[in-house]
C-alpha cells in the first residue's frame, strides 16, 4: 500500500482555527482523555471532549483507531466509528 499523500489543515475548516491552535502537552492529553500521547483512542475518555472526524477517512471501508494504548489500534468501519463516538464529521484535511 503507498503512503498517504501529505495533508494540511483547511485554513476554512469550521471550528479550526489553524493560527490559534496549539498541541496540548502530554500531561493535559493524558488528564482530559485518561490515555498517553500514541494511544488516544477515539472513545472512552475520562472527561466528555467533542469529537471531529475528518470526512477524507470516508474513502476507506475500514479504519484503525487507536485502542488506549501506543501498541494497540482497532479496526472499524468508518461509518460506525462516527456512531460510537458520536463524532462530528467534518472536512478537516486537504
Amino acid at each position: 500500500m503507498e503512503n498517504p499523500p501529505d495533508f494540511f489543515i483547511k485554513s476554512s475548516a469550521p471550528n479550526f482555527n489553524p493560527n490559534s491552535s496549539s498541541i496540548s502537552s502530554s500531561f493535559d492529553v493524558k488528564k482530559i482523555t485518561g490515555y498517553t500521547i500514541g494511544g488516544v483512542s477515539p472513545v472512552g475518555h475520562i472527561n466528555k471532549v467533542k469529537i471531529f472526524i475528518d470526512s477524507n477517512l470516508n474513502r476507506f471501508k475500514t479504519v484503525f483507531a487507536a485502542a488506549g494504548h501506543p501498541n494497540c489500534v482497532f479496526k472499524i468501519d468508518f461509518s460506525q466509528l462516527s456512531i460510537l463516538t458520536t463524532g462530528e464529521i467534518k472536512e478537516i484535511t486537504e
